[in-house]
Parts: C-alpha cells; structure tokens; sequence
C-alpha cells in the first residue's frame, strides 16, 4: 500500500479522531459518579475500536494482495521479454558465430594464396639473381 496515497491519509486521520474522542470521553465520563457506566462506555469504545482497526487490517492486507498481484504480472510481462531478448541474443550469436567461421575460412584461404605468391616471388626472384650472376644477356630485337 502506498502510503502517500490519499486514503491511507484519511484511514489515519479517521482512527486518530476516533482515538481523540475516545479519550475525550473517557475524560469526561472519570468524573461520573457512576464508575459503572464509565467502564461499560469504556468496553463498548474499546469493542468499537477494535472492531474498526480489525477492518482497517482487512482492507489493508487485501490491498496489499492486490498491489501483489499487479507486481506479479509486471514481473511476469518482464520475465517474458527477457526471454524474447534470450532468444534474439542467442539467434544472433549463432549468426554472429557462422560469419567468423566463414571469414576464418576466407582468411585461410587468403594466407593460401599470400603464401603461394610469396613462393613465386621468391622463386622468380632466385631466378632472376641467377640469371644476373650468370651474366645471360637476352638478344635483344
């Protein structure tokens, strides 16, 4: 129950009236030649009293049990969501998870072809220092 609410405020107010007047009376019947009377006005304010903070319990806790229940469903809608997002995070991750293998692949496949063009540098440049120690000069046309 919030206790901001406006009706928490009047409940309150209400009791404390009731628990003013309550005193009140007992301060002007203690003076009543009949203490009798007093004690029986005194029971019955006391019933009465307890009768109303009985109900004040009651709708207390039934508020309570509904502002529960509306919390519940909050919880439930958000425990929902967070299971849709599981879900998407997890699809992208499998996604995520294809594309690297894909682009691992790739860069294989590209260190395949570096090395093999590193290979025929190095073999037409071995070939092109022999040919410059060997002093071959090509006729020319």
């Amino acid at each position: 129950m919030n206790t901001n609410s406006l009706n928490y405020k009047w409940i309150i107010a209400l009791l404390s009236v009731i628990v003013i007047l309550l005193i009140s009376l007992l301060y002007i019947l203690w003076d009543s030649p009949k203490s009798e009377d007093v004690l029986k006005y005194l029971e019955f304010f006391g019933t009465l009293l307890s009768i109303l903070l009985s109900i004040f319990a009651i709708i207390y806790s039934f508020t309570s049990m509904i502002e529960s229940n509306r919390q519940w469903g909050h919880i439930s809608a958000a425990t929902e969501v967070i299971q849709q997002n599981t879900e998407q995070t997890r699809s992208s991750y499998k996604q995520l998870l294809k594309f690297v293998n894909e682009l691992h692949i790739k860069v294989s496949h590209i260190d395949g072809v570096i090395a093999a063009s590193n290979f025929v540098n190095n073999t037409s440049l071995k070939k092109y220092q022999e040919i410059n120690n060997n002093n071959i000069e090509f006729p020319s046309e």
